[in-house]
């Protein structure tokens, strides 16, 4: 029988409803997922509620691709995952959603990951920005040794800290505007968490280099006025790491700060990672999940303590509002479902 759901959307800007939605009895290769748990990627779900970036199609949007749920219906040509499973998706904010798994389909079956036994829903929430966090510290290619600084400590920012982390670097140094946030990052490995208002932040990453700077710089804000401050902070040679979804544009010295430090700025983009691996580059956004997963289930990744909401989805407007106003009483946003 078909399912009736509920769903997020955004139909302008500031305009956050929940309409109900009829899924159908699933394809010979689809699945339909009940969500329990579905986490807000704040930066991005917040430009597109404003419609702020350049690749905006208009409204209406329905955010949401970091969700966790059970198999309720199968396909007749379905045999793994299922019905009962618990399995991770990049589905939308919503209660029911339908995933199709047809092997003719580029990546086919890669779009979903078991939640192992032991990892809690909500903290198997975070996998698909575990996966955005890993593709950038991949693409930054970190050695053992090398200083990291990660401006911005929201939910990427802090993965990102803890991925620096394990990948033995350091110092590892965080820059954000709200204590709360900075002493999370403490909690998730960093060495120094600092506000760059009230800290000198070049004068003070100079001083745990000994005057060399950071190795690699991450972005993981929504403000592009952060950019010429990554490029003050790195190292004769850095990367520049931009994560974060920026809208707008921002002046910088590409002489001073790029040329003459000779700097690589490298965007990343986690949907660009590919689905399929290849010889050159086998990091899929499968195996990315994945590695979350275990990593989350060894206790290495540590999610629990950023999250500051569990909101049902009548409250996505108030979330989406408080996401906007900014602070630091809110991080991990989760909508159960």
């Amino acid at each position: 029988m078909p399912f009736t759901g509920q769903r997020i959307a955004f139909l302008g800007p500031d305009q956050v409803a929940v309409e109900t939605m009829q899924i159908p009895e699933p394809g010979e290769y689809e699945i339909v997922v009940q969500t329990t748990h579905s986490l807000v990627s704040a930066g991005t779900e917040l430009s597109n509620l404003q419609g702020e970036l350049s690749a905006f199609r208009g409204y209406p949007v329905y955010p949401g691709y970091s969700n966790v749920g059970v198999v309720v219906a199968t396909g007749s040509a379905i045999h793994t995952p299922a019905v009962g499973q618990r399995i991770v998706t990049m589905g939308q904010h919503a209660s029911h959603f339908t995933l199709n798994l047809d092997p003719a389909r580029p990546g086919g079956p890669a779009y979903w990951q078991l939640v192992p036994d032991g990892v809690a829903s909500e903290e198997a929430a975070f996998t698909v920005l575990g996966s955005v966090a890993l593709h950038g510290i991949r693409k930054a290619t970190l050695q053992i040794g090398e200083a990291v600084v990660v401006v911005g400590a929201g939910v990427v920012g802090q993965l990102i800290s803890q991925y620096a982390y394990w990948s033995g670097c350091q110092p590892i140094i965080v820059f954000d505007l709200y204590e709360e946030r900075l002493q999370k990052a403490r909690v998730g490995g960093a060495n120094f968490a600092i506000n760059p208002t009230t800290t000198d932040p070049v004068a003070f990453v100079r001083g745990v280099t000994e005057g060399r700077g950071a190795d690699a710089v991450f972005e993981a804000t929504r403000s592009v006025q952060t950019l010429p401050l990554m490029m003050k902070v790195a190292a004769q040679g850095g990367r520049v790491m931009v994560v974060g979804s920026l809208p707008g544009t921002v002046a910088v010295d590409p002489f001073t700060e790029m040329q003459l430090k000779e700097l690589q700025i490298i965007g990343v983009f986690q949907p660009a990672a590919p689905i399929q691996g290849h010889a050159y580059f086998p990091w899929t956004q499968q195996r990315n999940r994945q590695v979350f997963l275990e990593l989350l289930a060894q206790g290495k990744m540590k999610v629990s303590h950023l999250i500051t909401h569990r909101l049902p989805c009548s409250a996505a407007a108030d979330a989406f509002a408080m996401i906007k106003r900014g602070g630091g009483d809110w991080l991990g946003v989760l909508f159960e479902w």
